[in-house]
This record gives structure tokens, sequence and C-alpha cells, in this order.
């Protein structure tokens, strides 16, 4: 798996509703959604995850192979941050995931103003 050959801790899921529960626990920074899964599909997990307020701000890139129906735009809807249409290549999961992380790290952590630093850096 890439993720994990990239130095990604990874947790996966079977279904909408274990991806769920185990983003609770896990407390992840990034989750890849499938679109289609059992149980609860990734639209409604993503709704769910977006609901929560302690998830809000977890960024999720959705993806499926549905590419000829408006897939992307019921994502989006759904609270996804991206649409990555399958089969993802390497380069566009990475861009993707480096895109999603750097939003999420300026959000969570405010530029350093200048002169701020201890003087050993």
């Amino acid at each position: 798996m890439w993720l994990q050959f990239w130095g990604f801790s990874v947790e996966q899921a079977g279904n909408g509703l274990d991806a769920v529960k185990k983003a609770r626990t896990f407390q992840p920074h990034l989750v890849l959604m499938d679109l289609w899964m059992p149980v609860v599909d990734g639209l409604a997990a993503t709704e769910t995850m977006k609901a929560d307020p302690h998830m809000k701000d977890v960024p999720v890139l959705a993806l499926s192979a549905d590419t000829f129906s408006p897939a992307s735009e019921r994502a989006l809807r759904a609270g996804a941050d991206r649409f990555l249409p399958k089969p993802v290549s390497p380069d566009a999961l990475l861009e993707a995931i480096r895109e999603s992380l750097s939003a999420l790290i300026r959000r969570e952590n405010p530029p350093i103003p200048p002169g701020t630093l201890p003087s050993e850096y």
C-alpha cells in the first residue's frame, strides 16, 4: 500500500459505519473515503464525520470509480474536501494528501510572528 510505503499510519475500514467508528477512535489527520461501501456508504459516512465537532475539520478525500455520474458533486455536497477518480495514480494521491494536510496545518498553526523564536533556532 502506497500510504504505508510513504510512512503514513493507516487504519482500514470495510464499511462506512466502521469508518466512522474508527475515525472517532483513531482521530486521523486525513480520511480517504471510498464512496461505495456496504452497510453505510461513503457519502453518509462523510456527512456523519463532518457533522461531528471533533472531526469536522479532518480533510476527507472521496474516491470513486463512478466518474460518469455526478459522484464528485454528491461527494462535495456530503462534505468531502476533494474528489479523486479511481484508479488514482500515486502522484495524484500524494499531491491531494499534501495539499489537504498543508491546508490543515495552516488552519491549526498560524504563522509565527518574526522575532518570536528562541535564539537557538
